[in-house]
């Protein structure tokens, strides 16, 4: 089993804001299991957001 990450761990992961973490939902560059009203993803779902982290300069 997959360890789940929240928003904020993912945030701290990528290197990024709130403001960014809501726009690359919105553009669906993170894809998040949401449960509630939370926010949950494993490793395997952010491969695309490092690398757009990292075309960023973030990481």
């Amino acid at each position: 089993m997959h360890t789940l990450l929240t928003r904020k761990e993912v945030m701290h992961k990528l290197n990024i804001k709130d403001s960014t973490y809501t726009r690359w939902v919105d553009r669906g560059i993170l894809a998040p299991r949401i449960m509630g009203t939370r926010h949950f993803y494993t490793e395997d779902d952010l491969g695309g957001a490092f690398e757009e982290s990292k075309r960023k300069g973030k990481r």
